[in-house]
Formats: structure tokens, sequence, C-alpha cells
């Protein structure tokens, strides 16, 4: 009889044994799926911090960016998006914005505004379900359009006041999200915060700016500084790894380089 219990015993040890190891290697194959990968949520010190009061105004904006801020809405017709878009080329030199366009950068600088007034200031948003992804990816041209006229006209106090904001949107986008699919329309911000340095810095320009615009400038940028910014990729997440390298050999450099033309 005893055998017989012995023998239950080693049999039911085994098949509790077998259990854990078969749910271990299904939870292992979930978490290298690629598409559970991009889901999960790794946020990076960039994305930390901020302020409550702030990241309200942000939401604020991103809400009514469908409607305020997004070009393609307030170009209105097509003559006018296609004189604007053509303006609006990173190819060719900022240049002053044509008659037809007046109206649309008046808008676009009105929007725009409510940002600038936050000085920097930035948080995360209390609902970012109530936000569109494409709100977060779109706005980088409404900023980068006004940043373009600011430089064409030599107003280096505008081009200071978007370039914060600029330097600004990420983290916001990546407190936003912080997936991999989120870290990848992230470094399309900070790709568009250096689209407006370059303008910036191209020859012919006399964009000139004083320590204390510097000064607000880094501040501003100062997760270009940081390590792993935005995140750091699991051993097994080949997607979010590569989307980090190549901010860290690319966009990361560029963002310096950029940076130290304008404040060196």
């Amino acid at each position: 009889m005893m055998n017989l219990w012995r023998r239950r015993a080693a049999v039911r040890g085994s098949l509790s044994l077998l259990t854990v190891l078969v749910l271990s290697a299904g939870c292992e194959q979930a978490a290298s799926d690629p598409a559970t990968l991009a889901e999960q949520s790794i946020l990076g010190p960039a994305g930390q911090g901020g302020d409550p009061a702030a990241g309200a105004v942000w939401q604020e904006a991103l809400e009514a960016w469908p409607r305020d801020g997004n070009l393609s809405v307030l170009y209105g017709e097509p003559k006018i998006q296609g004189q604007m878009d053509a303006w609006m080329m990173g190819q060719v030199p900022p240049a002053a914005v044509p008659d037809i366009g007046v109206p649309v950068m008046e808008k676009v600088r009105a929007f725009n505004d409510r940002l600038i007034d936050l000085d920097g200031g930035w948080g995360a948003m209390p609902d970012p379900s109530a936000i569109r992804g494409m709100a977060v990816r779109g706005i980088r041209k409404t900023l980068w359009s006004d940043a373009r006229l600011a430089v064409a006209e030599g107003d280096e106090d505008r081009l200071v006041e978007v370039l914060v904001v600029m330097a600004t949107l990420p983290r916001v986008s990546h407190a936003y999200d912080a997936t991999a699919n989120g870290v990848l329309v992230t470094l399309g911000l900070v790709d568009g915060f250096s689209w407006a340095m370059g303008d910036a810095t191209r020859p012919g320009f006399d964009i000139e700016l004083d320590a204390a615009q510097c000064e607000r400038l880094r501040k501003a940028a100062s997760w270009v500084e940081v390590e792993d910014a935005f995140g750091a990729a699991a051993p097994e997440d080949a997607r979010r790894a590569s989307i980090l390298d190549q901010y860290e050999t690319k966009t990361r450099p560029k963002v310096r380089e950029l940076l130290a033309a304008l404040c060196g």
C-alpha cells in the first residue's frame, strides 16, 4: 500500500513539473512574438516626470490639432495646398511665405502659441485615449512650418520659441506611447526637430542665438544627453533594438551636431 502511495506521489510530482515546464515554454514563446513585443511599453527617462498641468495643455492642443492645426485642413483648397507644399519642401531653403499662405500661417502660429506659452513645460497627458495617433505625428509639420517661417524672417526669438516646443515634443510622445511602434513615432519627431535646426543653420541665414536662448534650447533637448532616454530593448526584442540603434548611431549624433552648430 505504501509503495502504491509513493508511486502516485511521484506521478503527481512529475505531472506538476511537466505543467510548469509547458507553461514556462508558452510564456517564453509569447514574449518573443514580434507583435507582442511591439505592444510592450518600456518607458525611458525622457518620458518620465513632467508637470500634470502642462500635460493637460498638451492634451488640449493635440485634441484640437485635427481641426485647428492640421495643415491639410487649414489649406482649405488645392491651390493653396500646392503652393504651401512647395514652400515646405525641406530640399529648398526657407523663404517668405507665399501671399496665398499668409492666412494659413497666422492660424498655425495661433495654434502653436498655446504650446509656446508653456516655455518648455510638458507632462503625461491625463487622457491619452482621447488623442489620435495622427495628431502626435502630424503636429511635427505644423511646428516645422512655423520654424521655417521664423528662419526666413530672421526672427530668432520666434525660432527659439518653436524649437523649444519641438525639443519638448519627443518627451510628450514617449510618455504617450512607449511601445516599439511609439518609439518609432517619437524618433520621427526628433527628426523634425533636426529639420528645423538644419534650416536655421543653412548657409545664407544670419541666425545667431545668444547664451540665454541656447540655454533654453539645450534644457529643452536635455534628453539627448541621457543614456537610454527612450528605453532599452530586451535581448529578444530585435525590432525595438533596431529602432534604438538607429537613434544611437544616426539620430542622436545629428541632434548633437546641430545643437553645436546653433550654440557652439
